[in-house]
């Protein structure tokens, strides 16, 4: 249970950009992702980063919520050991983003920041419920309610090889 909802945190890193109520792309909408720049790359990069620092957050609670389930301790202190810990926002150099990242892509700027802001207000929603003290059958809930949004199902159709997070 925890487990799955870590699994779909992971799925939504690979779009990562939250924290506010939506994510925007200071990048033309109709740019075809196979023509950005190595600068486009890192806006769009930099514009995800609070994506990411939600998705820590999450995973930091996940993670406490499966130590305190297994009788392994405190969930908050778990949490709290894991946000002060290794993170993906720390791993994340926006300043290393490469163009050819996305190659091969035939979508759009704005397709990916649809699918983007509808990962993001999943990640918004699952946040709101996963938290230490929530019960197995809240978790299990959770498994049924999530799935990939419309619009990254469309984005995978145009561009396969692109990181998505959740399957």
């Amino acid at each position: 249970m925890s487990i799955r909802v870590c699994l779909v945190c992971a799925a939504l890193m690979a779009l990562g950009a939250c924290d506010g109520s939506s994510i925007s792309f200071p990048v033309d909408g109709g740019k075809q992702l196979d023509e950005l720049t190595d600068e486009d790359a890192r806006a769009i990069c930099h514009a995800l980063k609070p994506m990411f620092d939600s998705l820590d957050d999450l995973m930091c609670t996940s993670k406490g919520i499966s130590k305190s389930m297994s009788g392994g301790g405190s969930c908050e202190a778990e949490r709290s050991a894991c946000l002060q810990g290794e993170s993906i926002t720390k791993e994340l150099d926006c300043n290393k983003a490469k163009a050819n990242d996305l190659a091969n892509c035939d979508a759009t700027v704005g397709s990916y920041e649809a699918c983007a802001n509808d990962t993001y207000s999943m990640i918004k929603d699952v946040q709101s419920s996963v938290r230490c003290g929530a019960s197995i059958s809240e978790l299990q809930a959770l498994e049924t309610k999530y799935k990939l949004p419309a619009s990254c199902e469309a984005l995978q159709q145009k561009c396969p090889s692109i990181s998505i997070g959740i399957d």
